[in-house]
């Protein structure tokens, strides 16, 4: 499919959702119409408070999804290196990743009872089982090799992360060897 048949289809739904916005509105007592919304527009976003609340928003969107990263990349390393581990940390990935993200925000809400923490917490455990089960799969399906060249040279664990596996999940990570030795990728 060409570049244009694309957008004129990614078109064609955005359009197609109009009528069917008003078709909702004029069956449901709490959607408002799109002209109505679009009349209102403007005053909503001239409020001081709209852009501050986005801003609270998206602030708790980004701790959250740090989190969720952060847990979810430790999740994988210990999955990945561990036999036991992995085992065990697949049950809760496994359990975070078939909860509705709607059950988890209710659940979140009605468990820390509307505080930060619990919007952030959400977020996180959303976020969690994708990069636990991602990252998992592409450090079992990483070269072994090297885990045998970091166990011959005594690399430690932050030695390992920052010099084979950083390199490995993105290429800004990579640096130009300072060695000798062919580098990887070269």
């Amino acid at each position: 499919m060409s570049r244009i048949e694309r957008l004129t289809w990614a078109s064609a739904a955005l359009l197609l959702l109009i009528p069917l916005w008003y078709f909702a509105a004029d069956r449901a007592t709490f959607i408002e119409r799109p002209d109505d919304v679009l009349r209102a527009l403007p005053h909503f976003l001239a409020q001081g408070d709209t852009w501050t609340n986005i801003g609270i928003t998206l602030l708790r969107v980004v701790i959250g999804l740090a989190i969720g990263i952060v847990a979810g990349v430790i999740a994988a390393f210990v999955m990945s290196r561990s036999k036991f581990m992995g085992y065990v940390l697949t049950y809760y990935v496994i359990a975070a990743l078939r909860t509705p993200s709607a059950i988890a925000a209710i659940l979140g809400l009605a468990i820390f009872k509307g505080s930060e923490a619990g919007y952030i917490l959400v977020v996180a455990f959303i976020t969690f089982p994708y990069m636990a089960i991602g990252m998992r799969d592409g450090l079992n399906s990483a070269d072994h090799e090297l885990d045998e060249m970091a166990q011959i040279y005594h690399l430690n664990l932050f030695a390992q992360v920052r010099n084979i596996w950083l390199p490995l999940w993105h290429p800004i990570f990579s640096r130009p060897c300072a060695t000798p030795m062919p580098c990887r990728g070269k």
